[in-house]
């Protein structure tokens, strides 16, 4: 048989890890997608009527640290959005999905 695929382990910097996002980050409960194996990376989401847009901690720059999760991913996000020419104001879900193996 099949192996089952292993999670991946705890660390501050792996940001598909589910209690990484928990304690530093968000944790957000999609069923379907959780039942398929589908990882996901939350920066920007929105309530469904979109009144509250919550841009979270790891979309966050920081100020005074280049380094921090929050400004590497805001530096790596931001030439996607200008390609598109989607100001920061008009996001009001933005996300990284891991899917696994045979799931679409």
């Amino acid at each position: 048989g099949k192996s089952p695929t292993k999670p991946p382990s705890f660390s501050p910097t792996n940001l598909w890890n589910e209690q990484n996002a928990t304690q530093n980050n968000v944790r957000i409960t999609r069923p379907s997608h959780d039942a398929w194996g589908i990882k996901k990376i939350i920066l920007v989401f929105s309530d469904d009527f979109l009144h509250t847009i919550y841009t979270l901690p790891w979309y966050q720059p920081s100020p005074t640290d280049p380094d921090s999760i929050g400004s590497k991913l805001h530096l790596a996000i931001q030439p996607i959005l200008q390609t598109l020419q989607i100001r920061q104001e008009q996001v009001v879900r933005c996300l990284l999905a891991g899917l696994p193996p045979g799931v679409t």
